[in-house]
């Protein structure tokens, strides 16, 4: 029987040999390995265009690494493996992906012709992926979980596995790394501009500082508009409809990443159907919500504070907030350098000076000069000089 299927003649020496631990094998199994991947990987191929037409040769497995590395449709995270960072994902997500997506084995026509079913179709190119060191199989570091826990999905810490077969309750990390985009270096540039940018922000001008406040409070504006009008539809539509609805329900998940939060845009809950019995909240209960939200409005409305006067607070925030930073004089430092000014001295009038004397005593004048240097009382009349001389 394995003479007559020389395909399962391969598979099975191909099992036997290398997935078992090579530095068992002798010379002669190494060879023998060897040109039984190399079988392998020829039966693999598909049927590749002509060199001497000048067109370019696509190897399959490369072309299939770089569609799985860019998909979004396969759950991806990251451990750390013998020291290394790796992105791993699991066997089964990876196997069910290519399973319900037959594009990804479009490279391989003649495995596609082969007529065989697609679960070992998928089985045989992910284990000739595995075998051409694109992914390897890892296992958990911590395989028994701690006193009053579970087992983590997707772990931290993965160690190796001993035995490089693909299973589809494995967890498997990529070793093919992506190449470097165009976008990658622009992207660093602009993290270093920056964070010189940032370095430099006292010394910019006015209106950038400026702009860089508004900026801050729009976006922290939007962010506060964004999850109100959230909730109130959520509510609005609660109360009346009985219906979960959320707009852009990922807004808030720490699990996908900043386009993905947008998607889907709006989330709402199934409606039943004849016969089907509602599983929404009750009537009682979103009738006494609904007083309650009606009852917290209309006191909010009847102490809401005079329009006036909530302008008036606004301004007076605004300016304390530009006063705290520094903002609000422009041409604050020039304006010192011109205008040099002592703030909340009460400034006195000049006295006039006194009636020259022939008869001038130093000591008199000595202290008259100290009398005119000391500070005096706010309410404190300033003393003429000849009442002085005639106390002395």
């Amino acid at each position: 029987d394995i003479r007559r299927d020389k395909e399962q003649f391969r598979d099975t020496l191909l099992s036997a040999l290398v997935l078992t631990r090579l530095p068992r094998c002798t010379p002669a199994q190494y060879v023998t390995t060897f040109w039984l991947c190399k079988v392998h990987q020829a039966r693999m191929a598909p049927a590749t265009k002509d060199a001497k037409k000048g067109k370019t040769q696509v190897d399959p497995l490369l072309d299939l690494a770089q569609k799985l590395r860019t998909t979004n449709k396969l759950e991806v995270r990251d451990a750390v493996c013998e020291g290394q960072r790796y992105d791993f994902f699991r066997g089964k997500d990876l196997f069910r992906l290519i399973k319900e997506d037959e594009s990804f084995l479009d490279g391989f026509p003649k495995l596609r012709a082969s007529g065989r079913p697609i679960e070992e179709q998928t089985t045989e190119v992910l284990q000739t992926l595995l075998l051409q060191g694109y992914i390897f199989r890892t296992e958990r570091l911590q395989k028994v979980p701690k006193p009053g826990k579970k087992l983590l999905k997707f772990p931290k810490k993965l160690e190796t596995a001993r035995e490089q077969r693909f299973v589809e309750d494995g967890f498997y990390a990529w070793r093919y790394k992506l190449p470097t985009h165009w976008t990658t270096y622009l992207g660093s540039a602009l993290v270093v501009m920056f964070t010189i940018g940032c370095c430099l922000f006292p010394l910019s001008p006015h209106w950038v500082k400026l702009g860089v406040l508004y900026t801050c409070l729009f976006l922290l504006g939007l962010i506060f508009f964004v999850a109100i009008v959230r909730w109130a539809v959520y509510g609005v539509t609660w109360i009346f409809l009985g219906r979960y609805f959320w707009i852009c329900p990922n807004l808030f998940s720490d699990d996908v990443g900043v386009l993905e939060a947008f998607v889907p845009f709006f989330d709402i809950s199934p409606i039943p159907g004849p016969g089907e019995e509602d599983q929404g909240p009750k009537r009682e209960n979103r009738a006494v919500v609904g007083l309650l939200v009606a009852a917290t409005l209309y006191w909010m409305f009847q102490t809401a504070p005079d329009g006036d006067e909530m302008r008036a607070k606004a301004h007076r925030t605004h300016k304390s907030i530009l006063e705290m930073l520094d903002l609000y004089q422009p041409n604050k430092f020039l304006d010192d350098l011109t205008n040099v000014t002592t703030p909340n001295v009460t400034e006195y009038p000049k006295r006039e000076a006194p009636a020259e004397d022939a008869s001038k005593d130093p000591l008199i004048e000595e202290m008259v000069q100290d009398e005119e240097e000391m500070p005096l009382p706010e309410e404190a009349e300033a003393p003429h000089p000849e009442e002085i001389k005639a106390e002395l």
